[in-house]
């Protein structure tokens, strides 16, 4: 590709370069038994194009899509971006307070939403922005989709039926590679979430900088993160668009799904692997008896991020799986990675280490602003053309951080003689658990809406498989347990933000200033994970009562026939927390097998049961 100043003087040619180089039949999504070409893509493209305009969405005008299918979010984020218009991909397991907190902070001019999804949040009851439902799963192709012959009553007025009798537009608008082509959201340290804005330049500028260091151009890229993720959404539709690559979802990732994950390395030629460290952990316990997963003659390299990826799991998942494994670092601000250990040709790998800055420079610093010598610790600040614009409609928020075409991380780092970064922590609170960043501060205000609760404090407590856990502890008065603060915050939250504990106390710790003291905190919470007090030798109890606490319900409420889909708060990261208290009770190791195949309650006595003398 030209270099970068050439490439903005014609801000479509940079965006469709990879695309270009392919034909009309070439993949670009295989999800499920469903594939998207590049024609597709263009086919969908130009008629969305027109039906904006038809609408009246002005180019720059904010378009948000609530959804996690791959199918309607690739498409529609493709057709919003190379539209001229501005993408926002919101996560529809959010609260409806989560969701109508961000159409606050966006203000959209045309919303996407299923139809349950509409209803629940309640999203025509203002009249400020167009909402279209999402219809029913799309066919396999767009061409089917678009051209075969209908049902006279099928609904014209959800997507993509809207775009049917609209004309393909002769050409896309120009492109201006300063508008903010894309809003990302981030936890910031208050309850009030951050609508990172990006425009096209420093998205692109960041596509040129992956693809030199990870070679992403005409690869297959395997990627379940969520598309509410940044790396799910970037590194998933938009990355793969821009390197002319194929995208691979072939289905949405949970612990039960993971030797079929691994599967579709060889069935799809994959070449890329995207992660967080907690799938990286996850495959590492549940899939040590597929050691050959990666072995195959397209395979390249493993590339986690969104959060610390500790040494030991490194190694040992290199070894076991004798892949390449790379780390790096960057934040929603950065549009994705700024920092890596990337693969031996990139100049850039240490074990160990987030490795070195790419595509950017980065200086650690004191409290003072001053640069910190090699080997002591200083806030990470970087200096690139990839960097954020702005926090939509906060500009108090912006000015702490971005001055200058630099950026303060709040996340500090030490970096040795040869240039490699080492994390040490943040100078914030910020909870980084299974690679989603959460304010303690929105969990404690919504905990503080509970009558009878007079004081809770949030924090992140280190833990092996998800980087850390949400624990709380709470003062209340005696009609509130610490299963009805669960039951409150799963109203309001989204689950991953959801307390895995609940300690109630009678008094919080503080500082000699009377503030509450965060290490004191978290030494009342770091016990075991299981009761100390639980001696019971009855399968059936212990794991009931162990259900109940990691689930965060009541166990009047469970029985042995208690299925994954009936409860709430079993996903996968409590069925591990459920396995690892049995284990810790009774001193036992389950197999993979035994993990995989616990359905109900009564699947995890019997198999406790099978390891029991």
């Amino acid at each position: 590709m030209s270099d970068t100043h050439s490439q903005l003087a014609s801000p479509r040619a940079w965006l469709d370069a990879g695309r270009k180089q392919l034909g009309p039949r070439s993949r670009f999504l295989v999800a499920g038994d469903t594939t998207l070409t590049y024609g597709d893509i263009d086919e969908h493209t130009t008629k969305f194009a027109s039906y904006l305009d038809q609408l009246g969405v002005a180019p720059g005008d904010p378009v948000m899509v609530i959804s996690n299918d791959p199918i309607a979010v690739g498409q529609l984020s493709l057709a919003i971006i190379r539209s001229g218009r501005c993408l926002c991909v919101v996560d529809p397991g959010g609260t409806p307070r989560e969701i109508r907190a961000s159409l606050v902070v966006v203000e959209p001019a045309l919303i996407f939403a299923r139809g349950d999804e509409i209803d629940r949040c309640e999203l025509r009851q203002d009249c400020v922005w167009t909402v279209v439902e999402l219809g029913a799963k799309p066919a396999k192709t767009l061409a089917n989709r678009l051209f075969a012959k209908r049902d006279s009553t099928a609904d014209k007025t959800s997507w993509p039926a809207v775009i049917d009798n609209c004309s393909a537009a002769s050409e896309l608008p120009d492109l201006d590679p300063e508008q903010c082509a894309l809003i990302v959201f981030t936890s910031g340290s208050t309850s009030r979430p951050k609508g990172v804005e990006l425009s096209l330049r420093a998205i692109l500028t960041h596509f040129e900088t992956l693809d030199h260091v990870f070679g992403f151009a005409g690869s297959v890229v395997h990627n379940v993160l969520p598309l509410s993720h940044v790396d799910g959404l970037i590194e998933g539709p938009l990355m793969t668009y821009f390197n002319g690559a194929t995208w691979v979802r072939p289905i949405d990732f949970s612990v039960a799904a993971i030797p079929e994950l691994l599967d579709s390395v060889y069935r799809h030629q994959v070449t890329h692997m995207l992660v967080v460290p907690t799938m990286l952990a996850l495959y590492d316990r549940l899939a040590s008896d597929m050691p050959d997963a990666f072995d195959t003659p397209d395979f390249q390299m493993i590339v986690s991020s969104a959060g610390p990826l500790p040494t030991a799991l490194w190694t040992r998942f290199e070894s076991t799986f004798d892949t390449v494994v790379c780390n790096s670092y960057g934040l929603s601000e950065t549009v994705t990675s700024s920092i890596a250990s990337g693969p031996e040709s990139s100049g850039t790998r240490r074990v160990g280490t987030i490795g070195r800055p790419i595509g950017c420079a980065v200086e650690l610093i004191d409290e003072d602003g001053a640069p910190v010598p090699e080997g002591q610790i200083g806030e990470i600040v970087i200096t690139g053309d990839h960097l954020f614009s702005r926090y939509r409609n906060d500009e108090v928020s912006t000015t702490k951080v971005l001055t200058d075409r630099t950026f303060r991380t709040g996340d500090l780092a030490i970096r040795d003689d040869d240039g490699f970064i080492q994390l040490r922590g943040r100078k914030s609170s910020m909870i980084v658990r299974g690679g989603r960043n959460i304010a303690p501060a929105e969990i404690d205000a919504v905990i503080g809406q509970l009558a009878g609760v007079v004081q809770s404090a949030t924090t992140g407590i280190d833990d092996p498989m998800w980087g850390q856990r949400v624990e709380t502890i709470i003062i209340t008065e005696d009609t509130v347990s610490s299963e009805d603060v669960v039951t409150h915050c799963r109203r309001l939250l989204s689950p991953h933000k959801v307390p895995q504990r609940v300690l109630r106390v009678n008094e919080m710790p503080l500082t000699p200033s009377g503030k509450i003291d965060a290490a004191g905190v978290r030494d009342r919470l770091s016990g075991p994970r299981h009761e100390q007090n639980d001696h019971s030798s009855d399968i059936d109890d212990v794991v009931l009562r162990a259900a109940a606490r990691i689930f965060g319900v009541s166990e009047a409420d469970l029985s042995l026939s208690s299925t994954i889909d009936q409860v709430d708060g079993w996903d996968s990261l409590a069925h591990l927390d459920l396995v690892g208290a049995i284990e810790d009770h009774f001193s036992i190791i389950m197999s993979n097998a035994d993990i995989l195949g616990i359905r109900n309650l009564g699947d995890a006595s019997v198999i406790t049961r099978s390891h029991r003398p």
